[in-house]
């Protein structure tokens, strides 16, 4: 009886330690981000509010910030910030402020802040003019692709999240 006993601690002990290496796993896996930044700085600068209120970029001034992520995003008012603060996901940009035509394809590729625009609410920027054209033709198409991609790119280029 006490052999068994012990038997069944011992499993016990081992699926224990086997779950909390699962549950540890899931939790590293899950605090990789994937941010395009400069410096720190995200959308090089421009306020992520303005796309959607003015309609235009509009370049962030460096005492009016939030940190979401880790990256750092600018604003052009104090109310642009806390419209920010208040719904973040609202305003951040897709694929982490990359290339949504390079996501798509799995890759990640730096930006050029003309060619952003707004589909769906959402903000999606490209990597030049080409890419844009690319994009104005089939948006939806490389949104879903992006979508797809997505989580591969953050586990191959992502980094923890310092805690």
């Amino acid at each position: 009886m006490k052999t068994e006993l012990n038997s069944m601690m011992r499993l016990i002990k081992k699926t224990l330690v086997m779950l909390a290496f699962l549950i540890l796993g899931i939790q590293v896996h899950a605090q990789k981000i994937l941010v395009n930044t400069d410096d720190g700085i995200a959308l090089s600068g421009y306020d992520a509010v303005a796309f959607f209120t003015e309609k235009k970029p509009v370049f962030g001034k460096a005492s009016i910030k939030s940190v979401n992520k880790g990256a750092v995003y600018q604003f052009s008012s104090q109310e642009n910030k806390q419209k920010f603060d208040k719904s973040p996901e609202a305003y951040l940009p897709q694929n982490g402020g990359f290339c949504t035509v390079s996501a798509s394809m799995g890759k990640i590729s730096k930006i050029e802040i003309e060619t952003w625009s707004v589909v769906g609410n959402k903000l999606y920027l490209q990597k030049n003019m080409r890419a844009k054209g690319m994009w104005d033709k089939d948006p939806q198409n490389y949104i879903k692709k992006a979508a797809e991609n997505w989580p591969g790119l953050v586990e191959k280029y992502g980094t923890p999240v310092a805690r």
